[in-house]
């Protein structure tokens, strides 16, 4: 695998859920217009160390209204079609500055989809794909992963971009996806990288673990 930029390797990167063709009920244009949401999501139970066999739950629960960031105007959001996260994992076998030093280890865990919807992808040696389930003017997401294999572990949750509604094809919105009351033991990755900085996504969507 490549090297790319710092982010690029470790973090789920920013996938777009569904392409958007034509959208505007006439022409194909459509208004600029974009809001960006922060919430929240927690890790549980939050240990740095699991046994094999043992389950990570990963859970956000957002509601369909929220505020703008830029404009601290509350914006009703039901309907999104394609609201979403792809959900990586990643092994850490010692790296450097320059060098993650990861390999894609989705397929050392099962997955317990409770509350959401798969979606194919195309790299499902690192990657699962989802989608949220609106219930109750609330999007839910909870997903439990169970350890297969020993090792060091690097998950992350992508924010989910150019998400849109069913009414309004034209209006985008960005969700800021956070861990919240969850300790992330980002000790782990930074002991992978010594001498490297975590910050961005990598500090705020990421959680690490071990598994013996």
């Amino acid at each position: 695998m490549a090297i790319e930029s710092k982010y690029s390797i470790v973090v789920v990167f920013y996938i777009v859920l569904t392409g958007l063709i034509g959208c505007g009920r006439k022409g194909n244009s459509c208004a600029d217009t974009t809001f960006t949401f922060q919430t929240g999501l927690k890790a549980y139970p939050d240990k740095d160390s699991i046994r094999i066999g043992d389950t990570i739950w990963y859970e956000t629960t957002i509601p369909v209204s929220l505020a703008d960031i830029a404009s601290k105007q509350v914006i009703d959001y039901s309907g999104a079609t394609n609201l979403g996260t792809v959900f990586s994992i990643q092994k850490l076998i010692g790296g450097s500055v320059a060098d993650p030093g990861t390999v894609p280890a989705a397929g050392d865990f099962k997955y317990i989809l409770v509350t959401g919807r798969d979606v194919t992808n195309s790299f499902f040696e690192r990657n699962r794909e989802y989608l949220f389930a609106e219930v109750n003017k609330q999007y839910l997401f909870k997903l439990g992963i169970v350890a297969q294999k020993k090792g060091i572990y690097f998950s992350a949750m992508d924010n989910p971009r150019n998400v849109y509604r069913n009414t309004d094809k034209c209006t985008k919105a960005t969700y800021l996806i956070n861990f919240e009351n969850t300790k992330q033991h980002l000790y782990l990755y930074q002991d992978n990288r010594p001498g490297y900085k975590i910050e961005g996504v990598e500090l705020t969507n990421t959680y690490c673990f071990k598994v013996y």
